[in-house]
């Protein structure tokens, strides 16, 4: 493996605590994509909105961005918040490219670049459109609708993960379902769920 920075599991190791339902879940991510050893190409949905907010919104960008210090490789985000936008920005290494707009617009063009520049992408991460846990539909079909926008830079080996999910439901329940019917194999059934492309 490639070191280009002494981040290290150490470094998420640290903030596992503060992650909540999420921690177990990344710490898994993490293993996963740095055991490729190899550069990992990810793109994400939903930026990081607050600064050190690891158990309100995750930091997933941030941890992303860590992940590819370590072993190489790129993040692509996209949030259609501003503000989020430049948070993110403000946060991350070059190596993260962090793009402002609406993710069913954006999700078709990175796909195109992705597929042109690596084949396919090792994480595909939903966490763009907040979850309404009285009224979930909205966010559920939204998160549906991305996992389409991007169907194109997915192939054997890539894991599609999407936050946000109770026992019952969640912004991965669509999601779930499609990649059920597709014989996705479910790797991961926390407060993170995540299937891998057989």
């Amino acid at each position: 493996m490639t070191h280009l920075d002494p981040v290290g599991r150490a470094w998420l190791d640290e903030r596992l605590p503060s992650l909540g339902g999420r921690a177990a879940a990344f710490s898994a991510l993490w293993d996963t994509l740095t055991a490729l050893h190899r550069p990992v190409v990810i793109v994400e949905t939903g930026a990081t909105r607050e600064v050190d907010n690891w158990a309100g919104d995750g930091q997933s960008t941030r941890v992303w961005d860590a992940i590819v210090t370590t072993v190489g490789g790129e993040v692509w985000t996209c949030d259609i918040d501003a503000e989020a936008v430049d948070v993110t920005r403000s946060l991350v290494s070059a190596r993260v490219q962090v793009h402002h707009g609406d993710s069913l617009v954006w999700l078709p063009r990175v796909t195109e670049y992705v597929v042109n520049k690596f084949g396919q992408v090792d994480l595909l991460y939903l966490d763009s459109y907040d979850i309404d846990w009285e009224n979930p539909r909205p966010s559920i079909d939204h998160h549906r609708a991305e996992l389409d926008a991007a169907w194109g830079m997915l192939g054997p080996g890539s894991i599609v993960a999407v936050d946000d999910n109770r026992a019952d439901v969640g912004k991965g329940l669509g999601v779930g379902l499609e990649l059920a019917r597709r014989h996705w194999q479910p790797i991961l059934h926390t407060y993170v769920r995540a299937w891998r492309h057989p």
